[in-house]
């Protein structure tokens, strides 16, 4: 299963001939899964939630609470 997610994620971004440099979760659930986890080490993180990113496809965590 995961491997069909890279796969899913990596051919999203060759077809749309855009790179995302971004620490990349292949599901909403692992994004918060690791959210959390970042929360019990270090509650300093700025990260607040997850979104799915127009441009590879896949998840990232920003520190913005809301899109602009």
């Amino acid at each position: 299963m995961l491997s069909q997610q890279l796969k899913e994620c990596h051919l999203l971004e060759v077809n749309e001939k855009q790179k995302c440099n971004k620490m990349k979760y292949f599901s909403e659930r692992d994004a918060y899964n690791q959210l959390e986890r970042m929360k019990h080490i270090n509650h300093m993180r700025p990260e607040v939630r997850a979104y799915k990113c127009p441009i590879c496809g896949c998840w990232h965590l920003t520190k913005l609470k809301w899109f602009v």
